[in-house]
């Protein structure tokens, strides 16, 4: 099942990526996308414009629209078997543009969630249905789901189903209407595992109202380095105070990367750093590497070398070159 994604990537970068024009009207990225939102697709209607449709298919004839909550996703084994999708494999495939999915790992303690995307960072596409509803009002509403498939090996050991991202040869088939069943149907497996990634992620995209970049980042807790400070005034008046982090041996976590690493104080030390009658004994005490055990480490992305590179993608998982 896919009832999450992300797709936050740059208008002019999915134009270029798809060859397609973007709507009129402002964009929202969305880092939690969730059904009923109005989301970027690409119909196989032949017009290369890039349309905002809902997500949860309403198909042309039902007579209740909510009949598309429950039509978020379309398992590709049983296509042309359910009459909500039968004609639409026909007639009405879409590419659903995307950066990214979440899915739920079951553990003892809860499900644990995690975003998965390629590892080049693209946007991709998934394979879609889509169609148009018409009320006895007239309200109209075009709307869509994602197909999905068995997991990969990336995703097997997080979730038993993943959706299809189409590869980049298969796109165009998708929405050929001349490429015909067997080629489309050729065209919905499971995405290479090795050019995948999966990290776990805040449960905070649990929320569908929870929808910003920090959601891509495992909740963690702050803490303090060890430091010194001084206060340097200028014979103009200027007054400067400033500070320097100490730093000692590494430990087991960050040794294979450096052999020093920033003083981590334990909670337990934090005050008695600060604490004047504590004495120099107690305070060398604390300036002791940080347990390895409580640690974690992965690599990021190499902008982080420009101090001017100062967001959020930073600090985000990163493959490996």
């Amino acid at each position: 099942m896919c009832g999450r994604y992300t797709i936050f990537t740059e208008p002019q970068r999915l134009m270029e990526r798809f060859r397609a024009e973007w709507p009129e009207g402002p964009w929202q990225p969305r880092y939690n996308a969730a059904p009923t939102q109005s989301l970027p697709v690409l119909l196989n209607d032949g017009t290369r414009r890039i349309r905002l449709l809902r997500w949860g298919l309403i198909p042309h004839w039902a007579e209740d629209p909510a009949i598309g909550n429950r039509l978020i996703n379309a398992r590709a084994e049983t296509l042309t078997q359910r009459p909500s999708f039968r004609e639409a494999f026909y007639r009405r495939r879409c590419l659903v543009l995307a950066d990214g999915f979440y899915e739920w790992q079951r553990a003892p303690h809860g499900r644990i969630p995690y975003w998965i995307g390629l590892k080049d960072r693209e946007p991709f596409a998934f394979a879609g249905l889509w169609d148009r509803w018409e009320g006895p009002d007239g309200q109209v509403i075009e709307s869509f789901t994602i197909i999905t498939t068995a997991a990969n090996e990336r995703v097997a050991p997080i979730h038993d189903r993943m959706p299809v991202i189409l590869l980049p040869e298969h796109e165009e088939i998708w929405l050929d209407e001349s490429a015909g069943p067997a080629a489309w149907r050729a065209a919905l497996r499971p995405y290479p595992a090795d050019r995948m990634i999966a990290y776990p992620v805040s449960p905070r995209v649990n929320t569908p109202h929870a929808d910003d970049p920090w959601i891509g980042l495992k909740d963690r807790e702050p803490f303090a380095f060890a430091g010194l400070w001084d206060r340097w005034e200028g014979p103009d008046g200027q007054i400067i105070e400033s500070f320097t982090i100490i730093t000692t041996a590494a430990n087991e976590r960050v040794a294979p990367i450096h052999d020093r690493m920033p003083v981590i104080l334990l909670p337990e030390h934090e005050e008695i750093w600060l604490d004047e009658s504590a004495g120099p004994a107690a305070w060398r005490a604390a300036l002791r590497p940080y347990p390895a055990d409580r640690m974690i480490a992965y690599p990021v992305s190499p902008r982080v070398n420009t101090p001017h590179a100062d967001d959020l993608t930073l600090i985000q998982p990163y493959p490996l070159p």
